[in-house]
């Protein structure tokens, strides 16, 4: 059984993301990081069902009033808010429009999604969905949490934007190890033969500036290297 505690979830958050980042105030919700060198207000909160008795499929997180939103409100920072799905191992994000101008505004604000699209998310792309009130949100496996973050300014952008972005998303990712500093820490592995080792390392090594490769294509990538010292 899934364990629902705060603390769990934001392992969960931080366990995800394949990217550069450092941790700042974290002891509260929403809390503060900084994701590839840009400041974020992050607040987590799993999804639970409505209980709406003639929409069964929505589900929904709320944003208790709190004097924590009040540095938010006055601020240029991004405010990313985050359900999380345990069930069906997916989070859910909101067009961050209007949420800014909704904290406060009530004991709870509450903000809805679709039980039917977050059951139906895969691994390789977001899911958009709208609720009758108009509003949008966007679900998408732990495994997009950095390209997330590195494109969610053009998540709930006009289509021509959307387009650009599935481009990004299906381009090649990485087809040549350059990097100085993972070269030196695997041209001494491969000139002992220790191939699995650094297909490891550079595993490692990329995976936190979001690359996303699979044991294979890492493999094939050390292999060209490990080729050109023969």
């Amino acid at each position: 059984m899934t364990d629902l505690s705060r603390k769990n979830l934001k392992s969960i958050f931080i366990s995800s993301l394949k990217c550069e980042f450092e941790y700042k105030q974290t002891d509260l919700n929403p809390f503060t990081i900084k994701i590839t060198g840009i400041d974020y207000f992050i607040f987590l909160k799993y999804l639970t069902p409505a209980y709406f008795k003639d929409s069964p499929d929505v589900s929904r997180i709320q944003l208790p009033s709190s004097n924590h939103y009040d540095a938010i409100m006055n601020s240029d920072t991004p405010f990313i808010v985050l359900g999380y799905d345990p069930k069906h191992d997916v989070f859910v994000n909101w067009e961050p429009g209007e949420i800014k101008e909704r904290l406060n505004a009530r004991k709870n604000v509450s903000l809805y999604s679709r039980t039917s699209i977050q059951s139906k998310t895969d691994d390789s792309k977001f899911a958009f969905g709208m609720l009758k009130s108009g509003g949008k949100f966007i679900a998408f496996k732990p495994n997009l949490l950095s390209t997330f973050f590195k494109h969610h300014d053009l998540l709930y952008s006009d289509q021509k934007h959307l387009n650009n972005l599935d481009e990004i998303l299906s381009s090649p990712k990485l087809d040549k190890l350059e990097d100085p500093r993972i070269l030196a820490d695997i041209i001494p592995l491969l000139k002992e033969n220790r191939i699995l080792e650094a297909v490891n390392s550079c595993s490692e090594f990329y995976s936190k500036k979001g690359y996303e490769l699979s044991f294979s294509e890492w493999f094939e990538l050390v292999k060209k290297t490990y080729d050109n010292l023969h």
